[in-house]
């Protein structure tokens, strides 16, 4: 018998009872269990842009571990899963552990903002792209401000030299 971490992306919660029975399918007994909860994806993983995550330490026999993996893989709910050799502490479990108590402060304040941007009623959703417009607007010169600028660089630069 062999300790193993699993970690599984899913679309649902629902996944979490599958993967106990596939566990139990093969013999297989759970060591420790982490919901580690949904999070927001990157990039998007088949179509989702969020899933929730699971982490397992089970002991199970080595020959077995490769249909438990197909099972998991099978499953339409998983998006993505990892199976790693590991000691009894479940180090993948550890990391979860922080990762569930310590959330990324940037990831909250992202979300904070996306929250009051679907806030926004329609005319003010038009009112902030005008403002956004207008500020890319105001940053780029024209070629005559362009050429003005390299002028006066140019003559500032020649007083420096002779000086």
């Amino acid at each position: 018998m062999g300790y193993y971490d699993i970690t599984v992306i899913s679309v649902s919660d629902k996944t979490k009872a599958k993967l106990v029975s596939y566990i139990q399918d093969v013999d297989g007994k759970i060591v420790k269990q982490v919901d580690i909860g949904p999070k927001t994806f990157v990039y998007p993983i088949k179509k989702q842009t969020e899933g929730c995550f699971n982490a397992i330490v089970i002991e199970c026999e080595p020959e077995k571990i490769s249909s438990l993996s197909d099972a998991i893989s099978i499953d339409k709910d998983t998006l993505r899963h990892l199976i790693i050799k590991s000691d009894s502490t479940g180090s993948t479990l550890t990391y979860g552990e922080k990762l569930k108590e310590n959330e990324a402060p940037a990831a909250k304040e992202t979300e904070t903002i996306r929250a009051k941007m679907i806030e926004l009623k329609p005319e003010e959703k038009a009112v902030t792209k005008e403002m956004k417009a207008k500020v890319i607007k105001e940053k780029k010169m024209t070629k005559k401000e362009v050429a003005k600028n390299k002028k006066t660089l140019d003559e500032k630069l020649e007083e420096i030299l002779k000086g």
